[in-house]
């Protein structure tokens, strides 16, 4: 319910906080189906393709923006909840079917213009709805909306964010607090995202977030505001609206982001100036840095007969035969993001995955690892980083490929480092670590250690695989 009025939708319990973890896992669940589908219809230039590059280096908003907060994805579920859901039900592809669609198409956050036979309930209660529609742009050309309108029982509201900071804005569309991705410049066609807070949770009834992603996004989330407000009124149900504000006076909340948009702007003004300065290219020692596109070697008179995966491509990897695997570190495991995997003729022969270690600041950051087997040196690695703040170094006594943060930047930024674990041989592979994190060279150590720990635990030589 999105209001204490009468109506034949059960209402929502009196104490919705403890609604929270499901609203936010059932929200996910119904919004990727409609969000995969929207990004495989894009098509792009090549200008757009080079200007969405340069913005993929920027560091991502994340943090407070008002009523919402931004994380990275895989991490929308708020670890720190208590609530839980007993009786879940979903409709939509990869669900059991087990809600009905009269159920969705009878809650008032079913609007009209999506099919609606995408949703979520908790407990009886309908959470969430997503589907799509299309829109027309120009002369013959229509363009997918894909909406998601879901429940919320408290703020800030955790949502899932991949643009950078400066395309990033808290602001308001139909007078209602939003937060925007901004169009990247020079680019013809955005699918941007907006979140919109139509209503505040209450102590008694839960709020209202509108997901909307689109090239015409602020008409398309106008559009869907509207019919939510129509929807309600044709219910019979009292309004309620999370406010309006103007830029003359803006709310508190979203003043204090002030600061925050500074520092943004200071760092992403630096970000731009490195983008311009000559990138780094050709041998470092065991590595080869080459640009977009010519990261595969020559053909290799290598050969694997049986390819499988755990997590990603065909598959036919257990989780089981990854972690027997010398390359799989104890911290690689299931309870952070699930690791993803490789194999040939049954032999790992890379790992991907995550950890969180502590930082300067009193908190965790994630650690992105990639453990690899290689044939031969030099490794061919893809590189676009600045050649002033690239180093041929050592990391606890191994060669290692070292990216330098970008000098004056305020907000941690990360950065890579790729280190040769050993080399390979006449009849054996190497081992090639990458560790991505704000404190690149630090975090490796702690990678490094671990896997020297894994490898001797195991029995196993320093190269396991003589």
């Amino acid at each position: 319910m999105v209001s204490g009025g009468e109506s034949s939708v059960p209402r929502v319990p009196a104490n919705v906080g403890v609604l929270r973890r499901a609203l936010l896992v059932c929200a996910v669940l119904v919004i990727g189906p409609t969000v995969a589908g929207v990004w495989a219809a894009r098509t792009l230039t090549a200008e757009d393709s080079r200007q969405e590059s340069a913005d993929l280096l920027k560091p991502t908003a994340r943090g407070e923006f008002g009523p919402f907060l931004a994380v990275a994805p895989g991490e929308v579920n708020d670890p720190e909840s208590a609530e839980r859901c007993d009786v879940r039900t979903f409709r939509g592809p990869g669900t059991d079917e087990s809600l009905p669609l009269a159920d969705i198409l009878s809650s008032p956050l079913a609007i009209p213009e999506i099919s609606a036979s995408t949703g979520a309930a908790c407990n009886g209660v309908v959470i969430s709805v997503s589907g799509a529609w299309t829109v027309r742009t120009t002369p013959g050309n229509d363009q997918v909306v894909s909406v998601s309108v879901f429940l919320t029982g408290h703020l800030p509201q955790r949502v899932e964010w991949w643009a950078s900071g400066d395309l990033t804005e808290l602001g308001q569309i139909g007078g209602y607090p939003a937060l925007i991705e901004q169009p990247i410049p020079g680019q013809s066609e955005n699918f941007r995202l907006a979140y919109v807070l139509f209503a505040e949770p209450t102590d008694d009834s839960p709020g209202v977030i509108v997901r909307v992603q689109t090239p015409p996004l602020e008409r398309a989330a106008e559009t869907a505001i509207s019919s939510l407000e129509e929807r309600i009124a044709e219910m019979g149900l009292p309004p309620k609206p999370a406010g309006t504000f103007t830029t003359e006076n803006p709310p508190k909340w979203m003043t204090d982001q002030q600061a925050l948009m500074e520092t943004i702007k200071h760092d992403n003004a630096l970000i731009d100036q490195d983008l311009l300065k000559p990138q780094a290219r050709g041998d470092f020692g065991p590595f080869l840095l080459v640009g977009p596109g010519d990261v595969n070697a020559p053909p290799s008179r290598e050969r694997c007969d049986v390819q499988t995966s755990y997590g990603i491509g065909r598959g036919g990897l257990s989780l089981a035969e990854v972690f027997s695997s010398p390359l799989a570190l104890p911290e690689l495991s299931n309870d952070n993001p699930s690791p993803m995997a490789s194999a040939c003729d049954g032999v790992v022969t890379s790992i991907n995955g995550g950890w969180l270690t502590p930082n300067e600041h009193g908190g965790d950051e994630a650690v992105d690892v990639g453990i690899y087997l290689i044939g031969y040196l030099p490794f061919r690695l893809e590189w676009q980083e600045a050649a002033e703040r690239t180093e041929l170094g050592e990391i606890d006594g191994y060669p290692a490929l070292i990216e330098h943060a970008i000098p004056g930047l305020i907000m941690d930024s990360p950065s890579e480092a790729y280190i040769v674990f050993s080399e390979p041989g006449d009849d054996k592979p190497g081992i090639i670590v990458k560790v991505g994190a704000p404190s690149a060279e630090k975090a490796a150590e702690a990678v490094i250690s671990s896997l020297e720990k894994r490898i001797a635990e195991m029995g196993l030589p320093p190269n396991p695989y003589n």
